[in-house]
């Protein structure tokens, strides 16, 4: 009688893959984590430090620009006074602009855009010549701005605008707004005409 015989039990050839299983059901949502360090302040928004903005009435008689044929400078034009405020932040105080006399003083040592327009009007028209419009200053007569108009033909209008933009002003310079009449006819002010003054502190 045979005892303990090894026996050997043959394998069958491995199956095909089965087909993929359904996906199981989606986890419940962990917990929310601990929160997170607050961010740096944004940049502070760039400073206004200060503007204005002036003009002449809409009828202001009292302006006249009387005619000259002699080539003197802009520093000797007729200064425009007697503004009305159209905006004004700079706080009341020497250092400003004056409106019945025309001046803006520079508060401090800064940067400026200063701005000056004018449209002026004559029935029968100004005929040759031309007509100056400046910002200057009137105690050390420097021209900070101008522009002249040359009148080739007659013209009814008259509209100049100059502007200084990031120029550096230093404190108390005084600064006014002078037209020069080189055309062959006198000007009064009528109504409608338009003459502005405006500056704005800049970064």
């Amino acid at each position: 009688m045979e005892c303990c015989k090894d026996i050997s039990i043959a394998s069958g050839a491995i199956g095909s893959k089965g087909a993929t299983g359904d996906t199981g059901a989606t986890g419940a949502t962990g917990p929310v984590g601990d929160k997170g360090p607050t961010g740096a302040n944004g940049a502070d928004a760039p400073e206004l430090k200060g503007f204005f903005g002036y003009r002449l009435p809409t009828t202001f008689p009292a302006l006249s620009i009387p005619k000259t044929n002699i080539e003197t400078e802009i520093v000797n034009g007729v200064a425009v006074t007697n503004y009305v405020q159209l905006y004004d932040d700079w706080d009341a105080g020497v250092n400003q602009f004056n409106p019945v006399t025309g001046i803006w003083t520079s508060p401090a040592t800064d940067k400026y855009d200063i701005n000056a327009t004018c449209n002026l009007k004559r029935n029968g028209g100004f005929i040759s010549g031309f007509f100056v419009f400046g910002i200057v200053d009137p105690i050390n007569n420097v021209v900070y701005a101008a522009k002249a108009l040359q009148l080739h033909t007659s013209i009814e209008v008259v509209n100049i605008t100059c502007t200084l933009q990031g120029r550096v002003i230093t404190l108390g310079t005084q600064l006014i707004v002078k037209v020069l009449n080189h055309s062959q006819h006198d000007y009064t002010a009528a109504d409608g005409d338009i003459i502005t003054y405006s500056a704005r502190k800049c970064k």
